[in-house]
């Protein structure tokens, strides 16, 4: 570090050491910065609700909501019953159901559900009429008095043979 902080202020290798180890306001202000990222990520909490929440964890290594701040970020969620781990066939009963879950993320994480969703991010096999229709359904029953952003995609795969939806969700919680 000092080698470098030589050369950046144009120290040449035999100066005094007390001239080259002034440190300039630019390189306290990047050191400061450092620092502050790092406290920042260490602030980061994980939740992971009982049942699939904490069987994800255990098996495939990941939470299912982070809060960051005033943020709330879930991992997707699918049509899942989330004791069980059984995923609904009907992909009306999978919206519904991804829909229960983000809730139940957003609430084991200490936020107050949908209310607070700004974004939202969904993922279809297919993407089709029938699944706008209940994405939009859902939008009206479980956020009556505002409109989230949204990104809507079609994808070939999800994270298990028999799912047909997954919802990430951004939201604003401040304490």
């Amino acid at each position: 570090m000092v080698r470098a902080h030589r050369a950046q202020r144009g120290c040449a290798p035999d100066s005094a050491m007390r001239q080259c180890l002034q440190i300039s306001p630019q390189f306290k202000l990047e050191q400061h910065r450092k620092l502050s990222l790092t406290k920042k990520m260490s602030n980061l909490t994980y939740y992971s609700y009982d049942g699939v929440g904490k069987r994800n964890l255990e098996t495939f290594g990941y939470n299912q909501a982070v809060r960051v701040g005033d943020r709330i970020e879930c991992s997707g969620q699918g049509g899942w019953d989330p004791k069980t781990g059984e995923i609904y066939r009907e992909i009306n009963q999978q919206i519904d159901q991804a829909f229960a879950n983000v809730d139940l993320a957003l609430r084991d994480a200490g936020g107050k559900g949908w209310d607070q969703v700004f974004r939202v991010n969904s993922y279809h096999i297919p993407l089709n009429d029938e699944a706008l229709e209940a994405m939009t359904r859902n939008f009206k029953k479980w956020m009556p008095n505002h409109k989230p952003l949204w990104t809507c995609v079609g994808v070939t795969r999800l994270g298990a043979d028999d799912m047909r939806v997954e919802i990430e969700v951004s939201a604003f919680d401040p304490k």
